[in-house]
């Protein structure tokens, strides 16, 4: 299993789980494990949503958790990137269904909130800007 993130929240760490090899969009999941488990628990997973490895998780504004997918993953081995322009940002609602926010980034690999805007770092060096989560961003 190939893990990223993580993010904290009180007694409990956030990562993202891209899945074994191959890496299917279905494996894609948000895990947390708190301060008094021995056990990762799911949170929420890409199950339907085509979008592929997980890379990232962040909370932003109103403690809204993020998940950054680097897209569809067909590597030749372990540790290849994804396939160019099939990453995505996604919000988790309240639901624990994840909801698209940015789709086709390219080779996204980390994300950070500053107050209300998000900034996406691509496998490139790009950095990309997105205003209030919304679904369109700046490429710098």
């Amino acid at each position: 299993m190939t893990t990223a993130g993580p993010a904290v929240r009180g007694n409990t760490v956030y990562f993202t789980e891209a899945g074994p090899i191959p890496h299917h969009p279905e494996d894609a999941k948000l895990m947390s494990l708190s301060a008094n488990s021995s056990t990762a628990k799911e949170v929420a997973s890409a199950s339907g949503l085509n979008v592929g490895l997980f890379v990232d998780v962040e909370f932003g504004l109103g403690n809204a958790i993020f998940a950054l997918a680097q897209g569809m993953w067909d590597g030749p081995f372990e540790g290849a990137p994804a396939q160019p322009n099939t990453g995505a940002l996604l919000m988790l609602k309240p639901n624990d269904i994840f909801n698209v926010i940015a789709d086709s980034l390219n080779l996204p690999t980390s994300i950070e909130f500053i107050g209300n805007k998000a900034y996406i770092v691509s496998l490139a060096g790009e950095l990309w800007e997105i205003n209030n989560a919304s679904s369109s961003f700046h490429v710098y």
